[in-house]
């Protein structure tokens, strides 16, 4: 059953049976030159095969996914692309990318298609190779929170596409989430009874075209089902974006510099929401800007005491404030 449009199977490799290459599945519904299937060790491999006058150039493997290329008749070539790892995560991402490069190489032939299926690669390269150095624990705790606003808190109000295509965090912006004409920063912090707030920025808290929200959650480790991690919330959203190949092909892309970092027992620690706190940035919000500060000053950091804010607490329409209209 496809679950992501009839052009995408959710699991391209469902349901195909190891040994079954050189034969197999179409991974893309809409063109038969990219293929899903087996190898007799139950591998999963990605092939795209078309007429070229000359041999595509050899792609170099990756960590857990090896390139072969070879000449199926006088003017027809292969590429296959085959997983060796049995890496739960790795699969996920081969998926993601497999998906993503057949809807992108649909529109050339030949030559060209085995060039940019090549550049494509090339791209999803670190995608595929993630250098598990471990995030800081600001890093972590601060993706954690952004992840779950979006999931938990922006999706339900404006939908989940929206609310992906608002995360600009990755992106090296001010704020963390920017929509039509608001902004949200979130703050997360992990204290068993938290007094204050950090702001690492002049810019955070300075949004003079958009009406401007601090995003407060307050979490901490649990073991409870209900409690959510990394990895699951990263499948959470992958899931929900499904029938939109190129915006899950973003996400992962945005998302891999932190996750690529990220190591097994960061991706797997599960966080409970304990109280979620909106307040809404307006005159006289305790702040420093870059308007509010004498020249010369390049940067600032500082707290904010949350019984500062109580004045600007607006949880209880949380619902009304944010969404988009």
């Amino acid at each position: 059953m496809m679950k992501m449009t009839e052009a995408f199977r959710d699991d391209p490799w469902e349901g195909i049976d190891a040994g079954t290459y050189p034969a197999g599945r179409r991974m893309y519904a809409h063109d038969d030159r990219f293929w899903a299937s087996k190898n007799k060790a139950g591998q999963h491999v990605f092939f795209v095969q078309d007429e070229c006058t000359e041999e595509p150039l050899q792609l170099k493997d990756l960590n857990g996914v090896e390139f072969f290329s070879e000449k199926v008749t006088q003017n027809e070539f292969r590429i296959i692309c085959t997983l060796t790892s049995d890496e739960l995560d790795l699969k996920a991402n081969f998926a993601v990318v497999c998906k993503q490069i057949s809807a992108a190489c649909t529109d050339v032939s030949g030559r060209l298609l085995f060039k940019k299926l090549n550049h494509h690669i090339g791209i999803w390269a670190k995608f595929l190779k993630p250098n598990p150095k471990g995030l800081s624990k600001s890093e972590h705790i601060g993706l954690w929170g952004e992840l779950f606003s979006i999931c938990n808190i922006l999706a339900p109000l404006i939908g989940t596409e929206k609310a992906v295509q608002a995360w600009i965090g990755p992106d090296g912006k001010k704020h963390d989430l920017l929509y039509t004409d608001k902004a949200v920063e979130v703050k997360t912090t992990m204290a068993g009874d938290p007094r204050t707030i950090s702001i690492s920025s002049l810019d955070q808290l300075d949004a003079p075209d958009y009406e401007l929200f601090l995003l407060h959650l307050h979490a901490l480790p649990s073991a409870d089902l209900s409690a959510e991690s990394l990895l699951s919330l990263r499948k959470k959203i992958v899931t929900e974006l499904q029938s939109n190949p190129a915006l899950e092909a973003k996400f992962c892309l945005d998302s891999n510099p932190f996750f690529a970092q990220a190591t097994k027992e960061q991706m797997e620690t599960a966080f409970k929401l304990i109280k979620p706190t909106l307040f809404h940035v307006t005159n006289g919000f305790p702040k420093i800007t870059r308007l509010a500060i004498p020249n010369g000053i390049a940067a600032a950091n500082y707290k904010i005491y949350l019984a500062a804010l109580q004045g600007f607490d607006v949880t209880e329409t949380m619902a009304e404030v944010l969404t988009d209209e």
